[in-house]
């Protein structure tokens, strides 16, 4: 390795450690190849205040964060009575009790479930609003998931106000000719502090 190869790793397992140390790297989940916040900030906000939080978000040491879209949103969602998602959209063409039945985790042929309905790898309340997604849904609406019971339903970007969850997608590198893994946090750190150098 060339000196200022040394000098970037070096650089690159300090930064880690340093993001160890302040407990920012706990505070990110990587499932497949998107890197999620553990848990939303517990502000609230209208559609464009999520957007430019995300936006704005240098979370363990990274600037890519971004909302996530409406499909990233609804993969998070699981029921724990075993019904199969991602759930429908809520269609304001049904009624109430159809909604519930086709696009949250409620459902008399499957019983019962746990709140929050989200990927236990995921911090999230048990009952919480929304959460933005930066899908929209017509004139002056967006989507949004509540993790309460699993749905997916539009609100007005600027009344509503809602939680952020931000995402970034996650560089993946062949391993073999098997497939491809994402790369680790520790990883990622690293080549970001070799990659400039070489």
């Amino acid at each position: 390795m060339r000196m200022k190869q040394l000098q970037g790793l070096f650089l690159g397992v300090i930064s880690f450690f340093v993001l160890v140390g302040s407990g920012q790297a706990a505070d990110v989940v990587t499932i497949g190849n998107l890197m999620w916040q553990h848990a939303d900030n517990g502000q609230r906000y209208n559609w464009y205040e999520a957007n430019t939080f995300c936006d704005g978000s240098t979370l363990a040491g990274h600037r890519d964060w971004r909302l996530p879209t409406s499909d990233e949103l609804k993969g998070l969602v699981v029921c724990s009575n075993g019904k199969p998602t991602p759930l429908e959209d809520w269609d304001t063409n049904k009624s109430d009790s159809q909604n519930q039945v086709d696009a949250t985790c409620m459902g008399d042929e499957w019983g019962a479930y746990t709140s929050p309905c989200i990927n236990s790898a995921l911090q999230c309340p048990a009952y919480a609003p929304g959460t933005w997604s930066s899908t929209t849904a017509g004139d002056g609406l967006a989507w949004n998931v509540h993790f309460t019971n699993g749905n997916n339903s539009s609100n007005d970007k600027l009344s509503y106000i809602g939680l952020a969850r931000c995402v970034r997608d996650v560089t993946t590198v062949p391993l073999s000719t098997q497939g491809e893994i994402p790369l680790t946090p520790i990883f990622s750190l690293l080549l970001s502090a070799v990659a400039p150098n070489i």
